[in-house]
């Protein structure tokens, strides 16, 4: 990949997440960006959601732009790219430049199928299959991955290209893709046609930055199908949360947005 050029020191980095009612996703998300600022410590780095949790993407905005700084990078904190990313961000990055026309905003893209994010995926598997008392190994394990699903058509097969990147590398017996949210196949499902399959074991994987509603709604799930089916193994690995290689690809982004290079992945 093309060497990326440093980020100008006048320009400050907001982070945008989608936000959640869970009050645990919002202290990941705020910590996040507090890693994400000891990064760059001289630099003005804020932090907004578009719904649900403050601080607001309006109010992050308008930090950004104190001290006579009108340059802004805007970095989804997402990992796919789908109407949040594609419309919603956009939208609000409009209305502000409305709203205070003296700024320069630049748009970043959401984190998407980098390879430091797939290290940080399998360190979580990894984990969960370190956590277990029982010794399978992951020829007679499959992967199941579950992601919030979208209505947006790049969602589902983003999401399957990881789960089979993840099941190749790792030499998983198999992999599977459902969701919690929308879409189809629902984790509840996913996991009863996967287990007719007859793996010893299976690893769900939740596709997801930060803990909410619908990471814990996937442990719940988990437990339940557990319960009827307690031949099988069913380990939970953790979401990605905070991770260094997770704050390396924010910057990276910042620097894509800037200077309107792509990478590879």
């Amino acid at each position: 990949m093309e060497k990326i050029e440093a980020l100008p020191d006048d320009y400050a980095i907001c982070l945008v997440g989608h936000g959640t009612r869970d009050k645990n996703g919002v202290n990941e998300f705020l910590a996040l960006s507090s890693k994400l600022k000891d990064r760059e410590p001289d630099r003005i780095v804020e932090c907004g959601f578009l719904d649900l949790a403050k601080p607001t993407f309006e109010g992050a905005i308008a930090k950004c732009s104190q001290d006579g700084i009108n340059n802004i990078v805007v970095i989804p904190g997402l990992l796919i790219s789908a109407s949040h990313a594609k419309k919603d961000i956009p939208d609000k990055i409009i209305k502000m430049i409305r709203k205070y026309p003296a700024l320069n905003i630049k748009y970043g893209r959401p984190l998407g199928i980098h390879p430091k994010i797939l290290k940080v995926c399998s360190e979580r598997i990894k984990t969960a299959e370190n956590n277990s008392i029982s010794s399978i190994a992951r020829a007679d394990t499959l992967l199941l991955a579950v992601a919030h699903g979208s209505s947006d058509p790049d969602v589902n097969p983003t999401t399957a290209k990881v789960s089979q990147i993840l099941q190749k590398s790792m030499k998983f017996g198999g992999s599977e893709t459902s969701f919690i949210g929308a879409n189809q196949p629902l984790l509840s499902e996913a996991l009863e046609t996967s287990i007719k399959r007859g793996p010893k074991r299976i690893i769900v994987f939740p596709y997801f930055l930060f803990n909410g509603v619908l990471t814990k709604r996937i442990v719940s799930v988990v437990d339940d199908i557990q319960k009827k089916h307690p031949d099988v193994e069913l380990l939970k690995a953790q979401y990605l949360n905070y991770h260094e290689l997770i704050i390396d690809v924010f910057m990276e982004r910042a620097r894509e947005a800037l200077f309107e290079l792509q990478d590879v992945n």
